[in-house]
């Protein structure tokens, strides 16, 4: 066998068209209960210990890039890291079983700390790695730990790692590794691994100040305006405006230059990264950009591609990254004790749709093929650590 293995109506006129098609989903618009959402996420963690690879990994079933099994696995146990005690204890082999496979991929070795035997989405499968570990480890030093950090640290593109400080993208992290003298065929850094990769080094105590600064200025040429607006300012995914990875399209200013505009995920995952640089007792979220933010159009869940004869937004096929995002977020502010209205409104939202878009083996998929999410070992441990970040009272 190969390591694959078998791997209410007032919630829904407050957010608007944001989340209309999303009820084609759905058996019912009206809330789900508490009962309901432990059920999904028990059901879905049984799909993953289900889907787990002889040898200890997860990989992808549709792409061929994900197969190795690196990144897929490593955002598994950056989900199990999340569970509750009593859940994560109930799957520690499977967890354990994991992390073993990801210390034959990761091995210690070279100057960047690191050997990386067959690694797909290096960045994203270290970031995942490094947080998983140190949610569960704690303070206490695990294999690996001192090389991720370095790892991850030599990895952002700044001048003192060798890349040229008037690049567009100075500062931020792109999934692969890249040599600073090659510049051909580059993807950019954007702000989807950078707040992962800033997650994880928090995480685990390895934010220096150059690394903030440089992440700093990375988010603020990240910044981009709101489709419709003069004023209102978010998040790109990209600094660079002709890059197709930004998903929001792009509008030419006053001054004929194109820039990007901003959209719902890549805002969220920028607010992320502002509280992981903030100072402490910094406000982050200050009310006009809760209300840009909150007002943006989010990623809906649909059937089918088209829809009255156009084409679905790209960000529709990133509804449960943008799930997962919003409830970071979600469980960020409730923790600090504020869960405003229109928030909490959207929450309830997701619920219901993360809930009642769960196919009946306890997996998700998107049914838009644009960004993995039409495969559940993408799409699945997205809708739980939605569900499971959603849970924050």
């Amino acid at each position: 066998m190969t390591r694959c293995g078998g791997i209410a109506l007032l919630f829904f006129l407050f957010v608007g068209r944001a989340f209309a098609d999303d009820l084609s989903r759905t058996k019912s618009d009206s809330p789900v209960t508490k009962l309901e959402q432990i059920r999904a996420i028990q059901q879905g963690l049984e799909w993953i210990r289900n889907h787990q690879g002889e040898d200890g990994g997860w990989c992808s079933i549709n792409y061929a890039p994900l197969r190795p099994g690196a990144g897929v696995t490593a955002r598994m146990l950056a989900l199990l890291a999340e569970l509750p005690l009593d859940d994560r204890k109930r799957l520690a082999e499977q967890y354990q079983r994991g992390v073993r496979f990801l210390l034959r991929k990761f091995r210690p070795g070279n100057s960047a700390g690191l050997l990386l035997k067959d690694v797909d989405y290096p960045l994203y499968a270290a970031a995942y790695f490094l947080s998983a570990q140190s949610q569960v480890e704690g303070e206490r030093t695990f294999d690996l730990k001192p090389e991720l950090v370095h790892f991850l640290q030599k990895q952002q593109r700044l001048p003192q790692n060798g890349w040229p400080a008037d690049r567009m993208d100075v500062g931020g992290w792109s999934p692969w590794m890249e040599s600073p003298g090659d510049v051909s065929g580059q993807p950019p850094a954007n702000v989807s691994v950078t707040c992962a990769v800033l997650t994880a080094l928090q995480q685990a105590g390895g934010l220096t100040d150059d690394v903030k600064s440089g992440a700093a200025r990375f988010l603020k040429r990240c910044e981009a305006p709101v489709a419709g607006s003069s004023r209102e300012r978010g998040m790109a995914f990209t600094p660079w405006p002709d890059s197709p990875f930004n998903k929001g399209g792009t509008v030419t200013s006053a001054t004929g230059d194109i820039q990007p505009l901003a959209y719902h995920s890549a805002t969220t995952d920028g607010l992320r990264i502002r509280k992981i640089l903030a100072a402490p007792g910094e406000e982050t979220l200050p009310e006009d950009v809760l209300r840009t933010w909150l007002q943006m159009p989010r990623a809906r869940l649909v059937g089918d591609p088209e829809r009255e004869g156009e084409r679905e937004p790209l960000q529709s096929a990133l509804f449960f990254y943008d799930a997962a995002a919003f409830g970071g977020l979600w469980q960020e502010r409730t923790r600090e004790e504020k869960s405003e209205n229109a928030l909490v409104v959207d929450r309830a939202r997701l619920l219901m749709v993360l809930v009642r878009s769960q196919r009946e083996d306890g997996s998700w998929m998107n049914p838009l093929p644009w960004f993995f999410e039409d495969d559940p070992f993408i799409a699945t441990p997205l809708a739980l650590s939605a569900l499971i970040r959603l849970q924050s009272p």
